[in-house]
């Protein structure tokens, strides 16, 4: 990536969420949910609705994983 690009490119840790009137970046909504600011910027990326993204829990288990 060109230092130009890397300028413009916005950091996926201050893509900036409002829940009920709180406007927090997405490392702070880690903190209240729980979900890794990894998987809400994937989610995101994905088309999911922000607020979903760091809302929703992940799921637990071994979906679709032969043991």
């Amino acid at each position: 990536m060109s230092p130009k690009k890397a300028l413009e490119t916005p950091d996926r840790h201050y893509v900036n969420v409002t829940i009920n009137g709180e406007t927090k970046n997405l490392t702070q909504w880690e903190k209240v949910y729980g979900i890794p600011m990894a998987t809400a910027s994937s989610r995101i990326k994905r088309g999911w609705d922000p607020i979903e993204a760091v809302t929703i829990p992940t799921r637990k288990g071994n979906y679709g994983h032969a043991n």
